[in-house]
């Protein structure tokens, strides 16, 4: 029971930073649709304060989530 509690602990929190990185990158694209349509890339424009702030929680969100979710999976029953 505590292995599946941890599991499921696991995928909420990687779900979680998965909802936080997609709307900050879809925010950075809108934002800057009108210099990615003269030839700048993705990464050559600009973030805004709040785009880099829902990436940075949200990769450390996605990975705390996906280490503890490998956790539950490799954990042994004792």
């Amino acid at each position: 029971m505590k292995r599946t509690i941890i599991i499921l602990a696991g995928v909420f929190v990687l779900l979680l930073g998965t909802m936080m990185i997609l709307p900050a990158l879809g925010k950075h694209k809108q934002r800057n649709q009108a210099a990615m349509s003269t030839g700048a890339t993705f990464f050559n424009t600009k973030w805004a304060g709040d785009e880099i702030y829902g990436l940075e929680l949200g990769t450390a969100f996605a990975i705390c989530g996906a280490g503890t979710t490998l956790y539950g999976f490799k954990r042994r029953k004792a």
